[in-house]
């Protein structure tokens, strides 16, 4: 089971025709989002949740898990046009971004087929250092937290950005900058493959 902070994890399940089986997909994580996800993995109730709008984009939503974990769902977008689950190209022409006038509906649709997560599988932890949006407030400066709890709950982390990072036990760091989440999920297919196999299992 591969959970990244952003689409990394949808776009690897996708491109290599894998089931999607978590709730983590299409989505963004903030720090303190996953870090909560990491250090209360086998406690979290995903039957108790909230919907609401996203902050930063007005028809898109947020699930707030056991008031612990909000998941940002930025591909699920509201458009009174779309009698239908309605899929967009992105900027990238690529075909995922959903539109709907019950975007609420389909959203916790979705989340609930994939809320139940077989706790006895120990979660990837993938975190792309992106410094060119919004969407991540996960820098060299806070990334410490996230390796610690990894750490302790002995969750296999990889790291994707140029950092200056101590070698630590159970953590990958690949020190490139990846602008764009596709360039992950492009070089983790061609160079990581057999970890990315264990990974998907």
């Amino acid at each position: 089971m591969i959970i990244a902070n952003n689409c990394i994890a949808a776009d690897l399940y996708y491109s290599n025709k894998k089931k999607y089986d978590h709730p983590f997909m299409w989505c963004v994580l903030f720090h303190n989002d996953i870090l909560n996800l990491i250090r209360y993995f086998d406690e979290l109730n995903y039957d108790n949740y909230d919907l609401i709008k996203n902050e930063h984009i007005n028809s898109a939503y947020n699930i707030i898990i056991d008031k612990k974990v909000k998941v940002q769902y930025l591909h699920y977008l509201k458009n009174e046009n779309c009698k239908v689950p309605t899929k967009k190209k992105d900027r990238f022409n690529v075909e995922r971004n959903i539109e709907y006038d019950k975007i609420e509906r389909y959203i916790i649709e979705k989340y609930n087929k994939r809320k139940i997560i077989d706790k006895k599988i120990k979660p990837f932890i993938f975190i792309h250092l992106n410094k060119n949006t919004w969407q991540n407030d996960i820098t060299e400066n806070n990334i410490q937290d996230i390796i610690d709890e990894c750490k302790l709950k002995n969750f296999p982390l990889v790291i994707f950005g140029k950092c200056n990072l101590k070698p630590t036990a159970g953590v990958l760091h690949i020190n490139i900058d990846f602008k764009y989440p596709f360039e992950v999920r492009d070089f983790v297919n061609k160079n990581m493959k057999d970890l990315l196999r264990i990974a998907l299992e």
